[in-house]
């Protein structure tokens, strides 16, 4: 653990010096699931015998809301403490990131001033932030790399994110022991979401098509985190679609393969490195009216504090629903990395013997990224939906969790705003298609 203190001060919006007169640690862990063994003691008594004082702040949610980053960023504005570590999953290290910002340099416009357009006015903190080290102990988000932090917008009934370069940890503690204690459904959920992040960015527009403001190329363009695919983000995907065609299933069914929760550890942060560069696209777009939607379904767990009464749907768990309908729909925009995903995949699962698989080989899945694209989605969305039954965790369909056809409507209208992620698809996402793939997500199998 390297020292934490010392924070460098920045200016605020108004260009008054943030004084950082605290010199000590802040732990975030969650308040309601104990993540590892006993990580979060291990962490502080680092920091102790390191000479730093330490305060907790335990107040995060899993699945968090605007409110919860604020009243984490009014915290960060009390303590104003030196330097800041998060013990936790994506919830925990994304408040973390959102608190820091928020606590450090209050913008004039609140929640909505650091959240994406068009939701929100999408600025990056005026100054320099106190330094964040991540320590995650789940295999899934890979946001002790990247520079957003996603939350629940509860009035609006869906999902947003902040999103800049200012948010990415300085540094990030990586051991898949933190892990050894999750459950199979944390560890489905959270490795669906590394699946995701890796087919997504594989497949996104290219970087050297992305949007670029008036009056600029993209050589002066400020390069986004959402940039799309490219050559240097495509090896990251490539090696965790790996990682995970091979590891996810057997981490989820057995506890004791530490091999496979090892890869799922390395497939998340490599991915997450990956992601961060390129960007998500559809499944993410899609999957956040439906995670912030009260439904109710057996496979959703008990509501948080903050929330309405109703259960929720993990956000890994609501990303993969969307994934078999989404790849399938979008072959067509890039039939040659498709196949390469869906070969990745189908390998994979003829070694593992999946049930469902299709067992389709290189060269026909070659013939039909050529001549049949629709037969090429079929089976990328199979070889998918394979991996979902293989688990035994996994809900079905979104008919699962209590949505029904009445509802896509109102999904569609959730998900249209969050033209970060809905941008980097491989092809312009109208309302038109986005309702077509949610009425395909309602029953899988």
């Amino acid at each position: 653990m390297e020292d934490i203190s010392g924070a460098s001060p920045g200016s605020g919006p108004s260009g008054a010096e943030n004084e950082i007169d605290v010199e000590y640690g802040f732990d975030v862990k969650a308040n309601n699931v104990t993540f590892g063994l006993e990580t979060t003691a291990d962490v502080i008594r680092a920091l102790e015998s390191a000479g730093h004082d330490v305060v907790v702040y335990d107040e995060v949610t899993v699945e968090p809301t605007d409110g919860s980053f604020l009243a984490a960023g009014e915290w960060v504005a009390e303590t104003k403490a030196a330097a800041y570590v998060s013990v936790g999953g994506g919830s925990v290290m994304d408040t973390t990131k959102a608190g820091i910002v928020y606590g450090m340099y209050p913008h004039r416009d609140g929640f909505y001033g650091y959240i994406n357009k068009p939701m929100g006015s999408g600025d990056s903190p005026s100054g320099l932030l106190a330094p964040h080290i991540a320590v995650p102990t789940t295999s899934g988000t890979g946001s002790e790399t990247t520079g957003f932090a996603v939350c629940d917008v509860i009035e609006r009934n869906t999902k947003t994110a902040l999103a800049s370069k200012a948010l990415i940890p300085v540094h990030a503690v990586v051991d898949p022991a933190f892990c050894d204690s999750l459950t199979p459904e944390i560890i489905c959920a959270s490795g669906y979401d590394v699946l995701c992040h890796a087919m997504e960015s594989y497949t996104a527009r290219p970087y050297f098509m992305r949007a670029v403001d008036a009056g600029t190329t993209p050589a002066t363009h400020d390069r986004p985190l959402n940039q799309g695919a490219n050559p240097i983000a495509d090896i990251g995907c490539i090696r965790a679609l790996e990682l995970c065609a091979q590891y996810l299933v057997r981490a989820v069914t057995d506890a004791d393969d530490v091999a496979a929760r090892d890869g799922m550890m390395l497939a998340s942060t490599v991915v997450g490195t990956a992601m961060g560069n390129a960007g998500t696209a559809l499944c993410h777009g899609m999957s956040y009216p439906v995670s912030a939607f009260s439904a109710h379904g057996s496979h959703c767990p008990s509501p948080e504090s903050g929330y309405p009464d109703a259960p929720l749907l993990p956000h890994g768990m609501s990303v993969m629903m969307h994934a078999p309908a989404a790849f399938a729909y979008q072959v067509a925009a890039d039939p040659g990395r498709h196949a390469a995903v869906t070969a990745t995949l189908a390998q994979a699962s003829a070694a593992l013997g999946l049930r469902h698989a299709t067992g389709v080989s290189q060269a026909d899945l070659c013939a039909m990224a050529a001549d049949d694209t629709l037969a090429l989605g079929e089976v990328l969305s199979q070889e998918l939906i394979a991996i979902m039954r293989a688990t035994g965790v996994t809900p079905p369909g979104l008919s699962a969790v209590g949505i029904t056809m009445n509802d896509i409507p109102g999904l569609v209208e959730r998900a249209l705003p969050q033209k970060r992620v809905l941008n980097n698809a491989p092809f312009a996402v109208s309302a038109a298609d986005l309702s077509v793939i949610y009425e395909d997500s309602l029953n899988l199998w």
